[in-house]
């Protein structure tokens, strides 16, 4: 992993253990977003905070961003926190074919690198934040205590996650946001159903990486979209990943012109076009959960007819592209214990060709439905939901007790 030149001049306390990265793209607010981290509970060790000021050749951005820079000094000398600094690292000529959230997450992240290396400390964690995200008072010393103060040693964590719901003053907005929500944490939910070893969100606003575990995999992409599920997709199968959920990300439920899918997106859809949220169905889920159970039996029998005799048709298609018989003979050759073949198996079939398998089963004869619904029917049927409480609310609390 080579690390390009550094921006900051500034050395790094000796006793840096968290560097939060956050992408600053015309964001004038971003200052509430920093207060936020400011106001934390202090940590034993030392944090900083960068923020990569970037852009192409966009006016508003240009503008607004030359705003953040001429103010973010002033606000920064007013901070009083002997333990949490913060710097500006501009990136203001940003090629446009490249110009977006991953470049911009991966110039802070490859600069968090190299500070980390500068004072020898390749355990070091890389957090990732967004310019228009809070946090609960904890969030810096829980990611403390789960890196550094535990027994365990995570490669990398999902943080726990709410839209701000409540804080939204438009009734529409706000059903917008919950049902965006529900469909993000009912797909983890049935992914977890499924025993799918990568059923995480995958959010870049609540997401962290170790240094040591960042380089191995060649530092963030450059996608302007989906940067962090491609990347935490990478991450997860390399070692213990943990699901913190002490402390609380707070994403903002805005709408986004910027990229082509996500929050904003969503949210923009919803409001604008009626496009509301849908749920894949069940069945689904349930086809998956057969097939990833028939893999540790294939390892036993090594006979490929059993392992696709019963499975739901349409997966049987969908695994045929993908040339599944090569491939589990690959695997089978690669694998010398079962462990091992599950192992290379989760690394084959990860979450991404999983998206893949549902979006096939999906087009093809498991049409999406309402959210609600379905998240509601989900719950009843497989997770027991009895309760009186909201679906989104049930979701929520079951996903901060069942942490991995």
């Amino acid at each position: 992993f080579e690390v390009a030149q550094p921006h900051l001049r500034e050395k790094p306390s000796q006793n840096l253990s968290q560097v939060v990265v956050i992408p600053c793209y015309d964001e004038p607010n971003v200052f509430e977003s920093l207060q936020s981290l400011s106001n934390c509970v202090p940590t034993q060790s030392d944090v900083e905070v960068l923020v990569v000021l970037n852009q192409s050749d966009c006016e508003s951005a240009i503008e607004n961003n030359a705003w953040v820079a001429a103010h973010f000094h002033k606000w920064k000398n007013e901070l009083s926190n002997s333990w949490l600094s913060f710097h500006l690292v501009e990136a203001r000529d940003l090629p446009k074919k490249h110009a977006g959230v991953g470049l911009a997450r991966k110039i802070g992240m490859d600069e968090a690198v190299y500070r980390f290396q500068s004072i020898d400390k390749p355990d070091g964690l890389i957090t990732c934040f967004d310019a228009d995200a809070t946090c609960s008072s904890n969030y810096l010393v829980e990611l403390e205590k789960v890196f550094f103060l535990s027994h365990q040693s995570p490669v990398g964590a999902s943080i726990y996650f709410e839209h701000p719901i409540e804080q939204l003053s438009d009734t529409v907005h706000q059903r917008a946001t919950y049902e965006y929500e529900l469909f993000l944490r009912y797909y983890v939910e049935a992914m977890r159903f499924t025993g799918h070893l990568s059923a995480f969100h995958t959010i870049g606003s609540s997401m962290a990486v170790r240094c040591d575990a960042y380089m191995k995999l060649g530092g963030m992409n450059k996608r302007k979209a989906g940067e962090d599920f491609y990347f935490l997709q990478k991450l997860i199968p390399h070692g213990y990943f943990a699901d913190v959920t002490s402390c609380t990300v707070y994403p903002s439920p805005r709408v986004s012109h910027r990229v082509p899918f996500g929050t904003g997106k969503a949210i923009n859809d919803y409001l604008n076009e009626n496009r509301k949220p849908e749920g894949y169905q069940p069945e689904i889920f349930c086809a998956l959960k057969h097939f990833q159970e028939k893999q540790a039996l294939f390892y036993d029998s090594k006979n490929l007819e059993c392992l696709v005799e019963g499975l739901q048709p349409l997966l049987i298609e969908f695994l045929k592209t993908l040339d599944y018989k090569n491939e589990f003979k690959r695997l089978l050759k690669q694998s010398k214990s079962k462990e091992q073949f599950t192992k290379q198996f989760y690394a084959w079939w990860d979450g991404f060709k999983v998206l893949k398998a549902v979006h096939y089963l999906r087009d093809y004869g498991f049409q999406s439905v309402n959210i609600q619904d379905v998240a509601e029917r989900f719950a009843f049927d497989y997770l027991h939901y009895k309760g009186t409480e909201s679906a989104l609310d049930y979701y929520r609390f079951i996903q901060k007790q069942k942490a991995r």
